[in-house]
């Protein structure tokens, strides 16, 4: 076991942990509250930010040190669960459900299980999540002011570093 020297701390919190914390607070909290609201007209307001944020935080704070595969932000997962079908609670639960017995019961196997879906067939469903993410109807249905800002936004984003977008 190594133990991190106080500068490997620190810079560590420099180049990973604050990028990160503004892209998951972003992502996990406003994107699935907002989204939330903009899927589910009736009872979208029960997932806001300020109710999302407290369990998001420490699920990720807890998750994150052990998880050792990629992670998709609960936003994109409720923008692809709904844009596939899923108009309740119940999709979620089933892939849970799904995710713990594969990980129980054939955790020596689940490579193996993975390896049957297609990669293209994730990269497309990938594709159209994202897309239907970065289409919203608040992209056009915004005022013409705020283009420049969400313009200037994706450059720096796309050319710099996520934080600083």
């Amino acid at each position: 076991m190594v133990i991190p020297t106080s500068p490997e701390i620190w810079r560590s919190l420099e180049i990973a942990v604050l990028p990160q914390l503004s892209l998951t607070l972003t992502n996990a909290v406003i994107v699935t509250a907002s989204l939330s609201r903009e899927l589910f007209l009736a009872t979208g307001s029960i997932a806001s930010e300020t109710q999302s944020g407290p369990v998001v935080g420490p699920r990720e704070c807890i998750a994150e040190p052990v998880r050792r595969d990629a992670h998709v932000p609960p936003g994109r997962r409720l923008q692809a669960q709904y844009r596939f079908g899923a108009r309740t609670g119940l999709a979620p639960i089933i892939f849970g459900v799904v995710v713990l017995v594969l990980a129980v019961g054939f955790a020596d196997h689940a490579p193996a299980l993975f390896a049957i879906i297609p990669i293209g067939a994730v990269g497309a469903l990938l594709i159209l999540a994202g897309a239907d993410l970065a289409i919203s109807r608040r992209l056009f249905d915004g005022k013409p002011s705020c283009w420049p800002v969400i313009g200037v936004t994706a450059l720096v984003t796309l050319t710099t570093n996520p934080a600083f977008g």
